[in-house]
């Protein structure tokens, strides 16, 4: 019997550990940013092509290396981080496992040009599928520049498999921003086709993230501070007035290596509870300063995944420190109870008094002119009815395209709940979710079949996106216009808005997108449903009317009988219950 095992090639062993480690263009740019860190760089400049896919490239002014480090790092396993077992109990920098430059090697055309400070000359290599092509001496600055072309050149099906341009260059921008917060006082710069996209000058952590989530004012953060002999936690978190409905903007760190884990999300979560609603979420960025000891980062190839000794200790002083940040917030912000009191005096319906004020009626600003009588228009106010809809049910309402003959015998509303009587029975409806379903069947008619007509607005209006949201409203832009909002991408993360449908005219053209785009956020990873359907459900979840919202008769009448329209009536697009019918033979039981 002949033997059947045998060691693989060193390109195929190779290829298999790209695959783990090089997922996409933004896990070699994660690998090679982080290299530049440990190269004590004070400057890095990161410049992508096509999401990556075409170019990666990152110069840094750091270290440099020889003329033999330069050769034998693109070997397997081949690090300057560690030599023994207990090296790996304590480890500070970000590289180690010697793994990263030789699965991009396997993947792509890798050109790298490095130079010490005490060489003359530096060198110059050239690699493709693991195979140097070229090593030669050359003129070149300090540090080392790689560039990565053609990711995944050879392997024909993972490239396949790569996202849109827009998508994968969101994924590219997001692990430059990771790296980029842990790294304040380095010089970073992010180039995407010939464009810069950010610049960021040393700083301190706080104006590092202000500058990078666009947050108008630092006034909005606060400060999270605490330091013990076991463990030390600092950064800021916003306040919660400033809470969204995306998870977008956590970011924790332990010893500036970015991490992902939900145990310490959910105890800052926690600090939150009783001051955010349920479906809101606060910004933050937090670094645990640890001893390398109480942590194992040798969990997976991609290191964003630690495991602490004591971890249920970390998630305690967590939030500790966090609810200690916004206590003394809520402490400053305590109104004076005297103050609201007299709000209040003889004011049965609880609400604010207006202030009182009064007018001089005899006062004549033109002095003289005592027989001053203006000509006023007969109809003055109509000459500002600038394209106003015809009638009060279109500023909540998209008209159907068919309708079926509902009649409706008696309808009447109570705390969002209607009460309909039709066909006999007793409808008990949720308005809130009515509604939903309602423009949720319209918005996806629009975008497979009919687009909502768009009303031109009177001055054109500029909203300034994120980098990630400016990427994502890139990807989604075509099929926003056929949701009757007429924005364009304007370049420098600007949307230009011309246009809103008729419904929206009235609505807050930031808030309006800003809130599409955070709805759609939410649902990226439910895989199973179309990309039309998400949209259409995060238009329609960011334009439904709340549950509070006042109707009156005619619009209460209207949302009735389109959702009796609706193909699917009885439930919201998240399959919660909206209607429950009930025969009049119940309504005798009851009172039997």
């Amino acid at each position: 019997m002949i033997d059947i095992i045998s060691l693989l090639p060193d390109a195929l062993a190779n290829k298999i550990a790209a695959g783990e480690v090089v997922q996409r263009p933004a896990s070699a740019i994660k690998e090679l940013l982080e290299n530049a860190v440990d190269a004590q760089a004070s400057q890095i400049m990161l410049t992508i092509k096509d999401g990556g896919s075409n170019l990666i490239l990152v110069k840094d002014n750091g270290i440099g290396m020889s003329i033999t480090d330069a050769r034998i790092c693109w070997e397997r396993h081949a690090t300057s981080k560690i030599k023994k077992v207990d090296d790996l109990f304590n480890i500070r920098s970000f590289g180690f496992r010697g793994e990263a430059l030789a699965s991009i090697a396997a993947v792509a055309k890798v050109e790298m040009k490095t130079r010490r400070k005490e060489d003359a000359i530096g060198t110059q290599i050239t690699i493709a599928d693991s195979k140097v092509l070229k090593q030669e001496p050359l003129q070149t600055n300090i540090g080392t520049q790689i560039a990565v072309y053609n990711l995944f050149y050879n392997l024909p099906a993972r490239r396949n498999f790569l996202k849109s341009v827009s998508v994968e260059t969101r994924h590219c921008v997001d692990e430059f921003i990771r790296v980029a917060l842990a790294h304040p006082l380095i010089d970073f710069s992010l180039i995407n086709n010939d464009q810069e996209v950010f610049r960021l000058l040393p700083s301190n952590l706080e104006q590092r993230f202000i500058t990078l989530m666009d947050y108008k004012s630092n006034q909005t953060l606060l400060k999270v501070v605490e330091n013990t002999d076991f463990i030390s936690v600092n950064g800021f978190i916003s306040t919660p007035t400033q809470a969204k409905k995306s998870r977008g903007e956590q970011f924790f760190f332990v010893n500036n290596r970015f991490i992902k884990d939900n145990y310490l999300n959910h105890a800052v979560f926690a600090a939150y509870e009783g001051l955010i609603e349920k479906d809101r979420f606060p910004s933050f960025v937090l670094n645990i300063n640890i001893a390398p000891k109480h942590i194992d980062i040798n969990v997976h190839p991609t290191k964003t995944e630690i495991k602490f000794d004591d971890d249920r200790a970390v998630y305690a002083f967590v939030r500790a420190v966090v609810r200690k940040s916004l206590s003394g917030l809520m402490a400053n912000i305590t109104p004076d109870e005297d103050a609201i009191a007299k709000m209040f005096i003889n004011n049965d319906n609880k609400y604010p008094l207006p202030p009182k004020i009064t007018l001089d009626k005899t006062f004549n600003p033109f002095g003289t002119a005592q027989n001053y009588s203006p000509k006023i228009h007969p109809n003055w106010e109509k000459l500002y009815e600038i394209a106003a809809p015809e009638n009060k049910q279109e500023h909540l309402f998209l008209k159907l395209e068919t309708q079926k003959n509902i009649k409706i015998e008696a309808v009447f509303v109570v705390s969002g709940i209607i009460f309909a009587k039709y066909a006999g029975k007793m409808h008990v409806i949720n308005q809130h979710k009515a509604h939903l379903r309602i423009l949720f069947e319209k918005y996806l008619f629009a975008l497979q079949k009919h687009p909502v007509s768009s009303q031109s607005l009177l001055f054109p209006r500029t909203i300034i996106l994120s980098p990630q949201d400016f990427e994502l409203f890139i990807t989604l832009q075509e099929d926003i216009l056929k949701l009757g909002c007429e924005m364009h991408a304007f370049g420098n993360n600007k949307v230009i808005v011309n246009g809103l449908p008729p419904h929206l005219v009235k609505t807050n053209e930031t808030d309006l997108l800003e809130g599409i785009l955070d709805q759609y956020k939410l649902q990226k990873h439910h895989t199973d449903i179309a990309h039309y359907e998400k949209l259409a459900l995060a238009m329609a979840q960011k334009t439904a009317i709340a549950q509070s919202h006042q109707l009156n008769d005619e619009e209460l009448l209207q949302l009735v009988e389109d959702l009796f329209n609706c193909a699917y009536p009885t439930t919201d697009p998240k399959g919660e219950v909206i209607i429950y019918t009930y025969e009049n033979e119940y309504w005798i039981q009851k009172f039997k």
